[in-house]
């Protein structure tokens, strides 16, 4: 059975009513609501996140995997993707399966770290 990361990008910002959103900021979907994240934004996406998390593909995907989702209040847009384990770690760390594939920027706590 799949059980992927699921990434969530912030892809366009519509009307910053809150300022708390940034194009580009990105949150990854493990067991628990991401810090920082909207409640209202997660409380939308968080079904669809947890379809695509145990499936390889859901009827609502792009050609390219990614679901976009506007947030209740019509601000922010969100892209939804998967986070695919490699085939084999990076630098001879860690075990088979536990470096993901990501993206240029990554989310860390309150920081933001580039690969």
């Amino acid at each position: 059975m799949a059980n992927y990361k699921i990434k969530c990008e912030i892809v366009n910002i519509i009307n910053n009513t809150y300022g708390c959103s940034q194009v580009g900021q990105v949150f990854v979907f493990r067991s628990r609501t991401p810090d920082g994240m909207c409640a209202k934004a997660f409380a939308t996406i968080y079904p669809i996140a947890l379809a695509m998390r145990f499936s390889e593909s859901v009827g609502w995907e792009d050609e390219q995997g990614h679901v976009d989702i506007t947030c209740p209040d019509q601000d922010v847009v969100y892209r939804l993707s998967r986070i695919k384990p490699l085939s084999k770690p990076i630098s001879g760390k860690g075990e088979v399966g536990d470096i993901y594939e990501q993206d240029s920027s990554t989310r860390l706590g309150n920081c933001w770290a580039k690969k």
